[in-house]
């Protein structure tokens, strides 16, 4: 995802759905159907597509604005995913509840994430995921951040 975001390329779709495990475990994204390469980082949608709002940012859910930190935002419900073991983000609630609950910003999406215990750190839960799904897409970090985030638990893990 860091490749994509330095080439202004965003990918519209990240979900455990669309990434496959190669080789020595290494994990790659695919479907790339609704990827866009961007001038300047931003694409307003047309506000007519279809979309997962599971998966999909506030600001691409209501306003059809993506950008990589919209991919950040599927980033996090991924790791959401992953770490679920597969269960369906946001629980058992309809979509239109979902979309209720996004376009409230005072709702706590927390409350419907698998508990931090289930992570393989505390830390990771914190700074990575909660981070991703931070509302307000200027205070998401970008991937080359989350890059950096991930090297140091990494580090300390070991």
């Amino acid at each position: 995802m860091l490749y994509l975001e330095e080439r202004n390329i965003i990918h519209r779709d990240l979900a455990a759905r669309n990434c496959l495990i190669g080789q020595h475990d290494k994990l790659k994204v695919g479907d790339f159907g609704l990827t866009t390469l961007t001038d300047c980082g931003l694409y307003k949608g047309s506000g007519h597509s279809v979309c997962a709002p599971r998966w999909t940012s506030p600001e691409a859910l209501f306003l059809s604005k993506y950008s990589s930190r919209e991919d950040v935002w599927r980033y996090g419900i991924t790791l959401w995913e992953i770490y679920s073991l597969g269960e369906r983000p946001f629980g058992s609630i309809n979509n239109y509840a979902v979309h209720i609950l996004l376009k409230n910003s005072s709702e706590n999406i927390s409350d419907f994430l698998p508990q931090p215990q289930n992570f393989g750190s505390i830390e990771a839960y914190t700074h990575i995921i909660l981070s991703c799904l931070t509302y307000n897409v200027t205070m998401r970090p970008r991937f080359r951040d989350l890059r950096d985030r991930l090297m140091t638990i990494l580090t300390n893990d070991q």
